[in-house]
């Protein structure tokens, strides 16, 4: 039992923090909330980041858009964004995608997911 307990110490010794990330936000329409709200969602249940409610050195920003692209296609509607993530280390880039509005969890994903790379993290869990 003392090896399993001492293995565990170990282990947790040496797992890498959570990476803070603050979420600017602001969006003005419904679909813009929608896409919000999944986006923290993915990024909550992300075990590799934590967000915060502000602004902090060396957390990561990113900013979401006010208002998504949008495309009626048939019966479903393509939704595009641009996503601003502002890296610890002072880089800055722009990420871009789309998804469907019935599943804005994939975007949300691809959003979490480049953020992942600007922390050096690596794909999310």
């Amino acid at each position: 039992m003392a090896i399993v307990a001492a293995l565990f110490g170990i282990a947790a010794a040496t797992a890498t923090p959570p990476v803070a990330v603050f979420v600017r936000t602001g969006a003005q329409d419904g679909l813009s909330r929608r896409f919000e709200s999944n986006v923290l969602e993915q990024f909550r249940s992300d075990p590799q980041f934590r967000l915060i409610d502000r602004e902090a050195p060396g957390a990561l920003v990113v900013s979401l858009p006010h208002g998504l692209g949008w495309e009626r296609r048939l019966d479903w509607t393509s939704v595009s964004y641009q996503v601003r993530i502002d890296a610890a280390q002072g880089q800055s880039r722009i990420v871009t995608g789309d998804c469907w509005n019935w599943n804005l969890r994939i975007c949300a994903r691809q959003i979490v997911s480049a953020a992942a790379q600007d922390a050096g993290l690596g794909s999310p869990r």
